[in-house]
């Protein structure tokens, strides 16, 4: 059922996967028949920059992983990172075996099924017995996640679309199955058949796993009953679900209590017993590993070639590259008749008479003198500490405003208090001012660009409490 023997790569790799709230690592042992875990590390990141496990905030989440690889790189040992790239990133479906892989089939294939347009996805297959596997992402992820390591001192290897690991480790089960995977309150569900993804889909779980239990069983019904048999072959059931991850029991006991006549299998159960507690909270970079060079992935020279190609087309033409080299002759000679004539003009005014040289030289001191004598008023000082704050949650994101309140207060404004919004649906953070205090609209402008899509509305009464209301948005 589970190919232990050949899980792991032969040399270490550190395998990186993220969620909403932290970046994870870890490291295997690559040594002897029985492979473990000898290192694994969490970093808890800030929050609005990764919000339902897609990336919101590109240049921040680069930031917090650069740090990341760099503080625990006396622990790695190593430079080669394999980086997952999570269900709710890329595309999984399983095509005909016949079917037509150009690049005109794939995109007549491909393009009414796309959650993204087809001209933005990086496309990787594989060919299996009945179907073909096919991986799409955006091209732009790709290409960001690749620069990450630019000029680093550690080299990307492959970005591993989570659940596609799963193949490799049950590479042996040939009945169909679905499989779950827990983690950080984000249940990721797959459909195999025939050793081919057929579906996958995510559910978070906004609130505890038992609250979510009635969308759990009706995930899984769906699946079944509807995705299920789309592709399943006349003979054959679906009988096993295989769980990994941090909350497994509970959902097998959830699963159990429903009408499906299923089996469940805890892949923990698995593995070395020291290692256990590690599998469970750090699955998605354990299962990174075993694929790390697998042919699903997408590999950081597919996408240098790709914008190399992108490069390649956007080169000017001969015309193009001729009038070009016209306009900077044409600006050299500009700036050598604008130095001519300056050197003349100084030439021309040496050779005046003294006494008029001196009587233009009195003129100008005079001219100084007066105008210095003109009263200089300093600009107003804005002291940030004068206006009270206010911060609402005006999203379905938990602790929002108390993070806001923590940037406000190290940038020297005062919040009074924070809370939750009349609505969770505000799209773009609000700001709203008194008339009386404008003064501060500029400043606040400007630091709140820095995290947040920002639009100012109307004043707030002068009777309000407080002299600025925050309202933050999903954006």
């Amino acid at each position: 059922m589970i190919n232990l023997k050949a899980m792991f790569p032969e040399k270490k790799i550190i395998s990186l996967s993220f969620s909403d709230i932290s970046l994870k690592a870890v490291l295997i042992h690559p040594n002897g028949s029985k492979k473990r875990i000898i290192f694994s590390q969490k970093h808890r990141l800030p929050e609005g920059i990764v919000f339902d496990e897609k990336i919101v905030d590109m240049d921040r989440f680069k930031e917090e992983v650069r740090n990341f690889l760099h503080f625990n790189k006396d622990s790695f040992k190593t430079n080669k990172v394999v980086f997952s790239l999570n269900e709710q990133e890329v595309y999984f479906t399983a095509l005909k075996k016949d079917s037509d892989l150009s690049s005109k089939g794939l995109q007549n294939a491909l393009e009414p099924l796309l959650p993204f347009n087809f001209n933005e996805a990086l496309l990787t297959y594989l060919k299996r017995d009945q179907f073909t596997q096919v991986v799409a992402a955006r091209r732009n992820l790709i290409s960001d996640l690749n620069s990450i390591f630019d000029s680093s001192e550690f080299e990307l290897l492959s970005l591993v679309p989570v659940p596609s690991p799963i193949l490799n480790l049950l590479v042996k089960e040939k009945a169909p199955y679905l499989f779950l995977l827990s983690e950080d309150q984000t249940i990721v569900f797959a459909l195999v058949i025939a050793g081919t993804i057929v579906f996958s889909s995510s559910l978070k779980l906004i609130k505890t796993l038992e609250s979510s239990k009635k969308e759990i069983e009706n995930t899984v019904k769906k699946i079944i009953e509807v995705e299920y048999p789309l592709y399943k072959k006349e003979g054959s059931s679906l009988k096993k679900v295989f769980l990994a991850g941090s909350q497994v029991k509970q959902i097998k006991e959830i699963l159990q209590t429903s009408e499906l006549e299923l089996s469940f299998i805890e892949l923990a159960e698995h593995f070395n017993s020291n290692d256990t507690a590690d599998f469970e909270n750090f699955t998605k970079a354990v299962l990174t590993t075993l694929s790390f060079n697998n042919s699903l992935n997408f590999k950081p020279e597919t996408a240098s070639k790709t914008s190399t190609n992108r490069k390649e087309r956007k080169l000017p033409s001969l015309l193009v590259r001729l009038l070009l080299i016209a306009g900077v002759i044409l600006l050299v000679l500009f700036i050598l008749f604008g130095l001519f004539v300056l050197l003349r003009n100084n030439f021309q005014k040496a050779s005046k008479p003294q006494e008029k040289e001196t009587s233009q030289t009195k003129a100008i001191i005079v001219s100084t003198k007066s105008a210095s004598t003109q009263p200089v008023v300093p600009p107003p000082t804005l002291n940030k500490q004068d206006y009270s704050v206010v911060v609402l949650n005006g999203t379905n994101t938990p602790h929002l405003a108390s993070g806001a309140k923590d940037f406000l207060t190290s940038q020297g404004y005062s919040v009074v208090s924070t809370g939750n919004a009349d609505n969770t649906n505000y799209e773009q953070t609000t700001l709203q001012v008194k008339a009386s205090k404008q003064a501060i609209v500029a400043d606040l402008t400007s630091t709140l660009k820095q995290r947040y899509s920002l639009i100012v509305g109307s004043n707030l009464e002068e009777s309000a409490t407080s002299d600025v209301i925050i309202i933050l948005g999903r954006n």
